[in-house]
């Protein structure tokens, strides 16, 4: 499809849709000892406003100013100059999609089994290889928010029809769902999932959807 980058950024936020008022950029350390991600904020290193600067943790400063996900921040991440992420868990309780996260040896396997369940109940199913390639994420995107507590019961529903989830199983691949809360704790903003198919991770293949009726075969668009 010839599509404009307008028409491109539109597709992105229309489908890996989280909350308007704050997004996470993800970080690490030079030796890589450490990493995370942490909420994009418009005061960050301004002298005199920016808590880092004097050692004290960004979730105790008065000064934040979170941002949203412009298509400014997209086009970056989508030509993998940068790596973010999106809070699923709206303030309403809601999200606009449910994505269950897969790792380990079985992962394959297992979200394979995620997906023919799904697919039993006429729900459509998307593959994402994640990240590190070492796991993946299956989403589920509704046409409008939607309670999470009903969505995350329906998914874990599903994960126990298909005998991925088991109290007496010693390697479970699957690890956990986006949002990962019924509802705000009213601490915080809730779990965050990576956003798929940032620029640098697709030039190895990750980070992008995989077709499930072709042997996991990366979509060709």
């Amino acid at each position: 499809m010839n599509l404009s980058v307008e028409e491109k950024l539109a597709i992105f936020k229309n489908f890996f849709r989280g909350r308007e008022d704050v997004f996470a950029v993800y970080w690490e350390k030079a030796d890589k000892s450490v990493s995370g991600y942490t909420p994009v904020c418009a005061n960050e290193w301004k002298q005199g406003l920016c808590y880092k600067l004097q050692r004290q943790k960004c979730k105790d400063c008065p000064h934040a100013k979170y941002v949203g996900l412009s298509d400014y921040y997209i086009d970056q991440y989508l030509r993998g100059q940068k790596l973010f992420g999106v809070y699923p868990l709206l303030e309403s309780n809601e999200s606009y999609f449910i994505a269950a996260d897969f790792d380990g040896k079985n992962w394959v396997k297992d979200i394979l089994k995620f997906y023919n369940k799904c697919r039993e109940y006429d729900l459509p199913v998307y593959i994402e290889r994640s990240k590190s390639g070492n796991g993946g994420h299956a989403w589920i995107f509704f046409e409008d928010k939607y309670s999470a507590l009903r969505s995350r019961n329906i998914a874990i529903n599903i994960l126990r029809e298909a005998k991925i989830i088991d109290q007496f199983a010693k390697e479970d691949s699957f690890d956990r769902l986006f949002p990962n809360q019924d509802e705000h704790s009213g601490k915080g903003f809730g779990n965050l999932i990576a956003l798929p198919l940032q620029g640098k991770a697709r030039e190895n293949n990750n980070t992008i959807f995989l077709d499930a009726n072709n042997d996991l075969s990366p979509f060709s668009d």
